[in-house]
């Protein structure tokens, strides 16, 4: 098998292996909101947020470190040494985040609105060194390019996760606590396979110095991602703050969609297309080509951010309690946050192809300063409708620096003409979808069909040709990839 093929072959199932991850919080989700009170449900949001915090001031984002030193090792001993220092050391300090949290366990629960006399937080925390561990094995997989072992893992685990929570929530009616149950042992089951497999990874050795310049290159990763994760997640510390856990159970489903656009629709073409785009930058017209693949892909991203707003209000009345409704007016603000998201990773080719991605960083961080300042003005007054026009206010800020910045270094040629007439065509479409007042699973299947008919509408106008000649191989079949490769070998 050829570099290429193979190289395709496991950007596929990688990418299956991501919607897997997309689907997981998704398949639990009715689990969680049929049987949780919005209240309980953001005790396991805060929970889970809290978790992901220490796992990311620890340095969670290091991988990408590893991966460097890694392919840079001389020899088989010298990359078990790398991958063993870092599972040693990160595992050292994860056991210190987690007595500091048994330590601290009493004021955050209280801090959080959690009566459980710090024993909820303390349980928890396990998961910390446990999932912890598991990431850098399958980082390991990747590095040894299994992608079918690492994506039967993860299908493996969501199926552990479903039983659990079955288990736990739906039958023995744990509540919250039942979610702590299912984590904890879906994960402490997956790294019982790679204890038994370990062998093949691990050696004795904990080099220090090895550690000390991995975490001099993965500081300013971990420093950028603390800043996504404070764009992302920082909401719900603000309304639990300024409102109640409630509150932030109801925001949490809300938010679930505008993840579902980005996990679903975006992250498996970008898992096509982030390998390649530096090929396809070195043809002539490469510029109009990144833009038509741009309005290709906006045609997709559009449409489906359309479809998920008027899925949503069907949706989670199918799927949730009663108590969960108010979460519908907060949806459409979101999803359209992640198609500005989405959209920031397409422009920022520039930052990376001319390694200026410090922008990257700074579009962060200016974005950071901005939703902060939004939380405190607009929950306070506005509650759940404020954090939500202050997330899709920072990813607008957020995309607007990024394209302006990598269009200096990568000028992308956007048909602006054509990318308004996609915006009005997929607004008119959810427009005259709402108006029909559809209900339950027929609903959701009639507005499916909806949107599909209206692509194939859009792909049949003669105009356009190119975003539809550009669209069909990304997304269906790589034949873009193949043609460009043909050309390649003929020159």
């Amino acid at each position: 098998m050829s570099t290429q093929s193979s190289a395709l072959k496991s950007t596929v199932i990688y990418g299956i292996g991501r919607l897997v991850g997309g689907f997981a919080s998704f398949i639990t989700l009715p689990i969680y909101t049929k049987n949780l009170s919005p209240a309980d449900y953001g005790v396991v949001e805060l929970l889970v947020l809290l978790i992901e915090l220490a796992a990311l001031l620890i340095g969670a984002k290091i991988t990408a470190g590893m991966f460097r030193f890694y392919s840079e090792a001389q020899s088989e001993q010298e990359k078990k040494s790398i991958f063993s220092s870092t599972l040693y050391f990160i595992s050292i300090l994860f056991c210190v985040a987690i007595a500091v949290i048994w330590l601290l366990a009493d004021p955050i629960e209280s801090h959080l609105g959690i009566q459980e006399q710090g024993w909820l937080v303390r349980i928890f925390s396990f998961t910390l060194l446990i999932s912890g561990c598991n990431e850098l094995f399958f980082a390991m997989l990747r590095i040894k390019n299994r992608p079918i072992t690492f994506v039967g893992l993860n299908i493996g685990k969501l199926a552990l996760q479903v039983i659990f929570c079955l288990l736990f929530i739906w039958h023995l009616k744990l509540g919250y606590w039942g979610v702590v149950y299912a984590s904890i042992l879906s994960n402490l089951a997956l790294s019982c396979y790679f204890a038994f497999v370990s062998s093949n990874f691990l050696s004795r050795t904990l080099d220090l110095k090895f550690i000390k310049a991995l975490y001099q290159f993965s500081w300013p990763i971990i420093i950028s991602s603390f800043g996504m994760y404070l764009i992302t997640f920082g909401d719900r510390y603000f309304i639990n703050t300024y409102l109640n856990t409630e509150a932030v159970g109801i925001y949490a489903l809300a938010y679930k969609f505008g993840l579902l656009l980005f996990s679903l629709i975006w992250s498996p073409f970008a898992m096509y297309w982030e390998p390649q785009q530096y090929s396809y930058a070195k043809q002539e017209s490469a510029n109009e080509l990144f833009g038509s693949v741009f309005c290709s892909v906006s045609i997709v991203v559009l449409l489906a951010a359309g479809g998920l707003i008027n899925v949503s209000p069907l949706l989670i009345q199918v799927i949730a309690d009663p108590a969960y409704q108010s979460a519908i007016a907060y949806v459409p603000f979101i999803v359209l946050a992640y198609v500005f998201h989405a959209w920031s990773d397409f422009m920022r080719f520039g930052l990376l192809k001319s390694g200026k991605t410090i922008h990257i960083t700074y579009a962060t961080y200016l974005s950071v300063a901005a939703i902060l300042v939004l939380f405190m003005l607009l929950i306070p007054s506005y509650g759940l409708l404020g954090a939500s026009i202050a997330t899709l206010s920072c990813f607008v800020i957020r995309f607007s620096y990024i394209a302006i910045m990598g269009n200096k270094y990568f000028s992308i040629k956007v048909p602006v003409f054509k990318l308004v007439f996609l915006i009005l065509y997929s607004a008119s479409i959810c427009l005259m979808t709402q108006q029909l007042h559809l209900t339950g699973w027929v609903g959701i299947f009639a507005i499916m069909g909806i949107y599909f008919i209206a692509l194939l509408l859009l792909l049949v106008f003669p105009w356009m040709n190119q975003e539809r000649d550009y669209l069909k191989p990304i997304i269906i079949n790589n034949k873009l990839y193949k043609r460009f490769t043909k050309q390649s070998s003929l020159s």
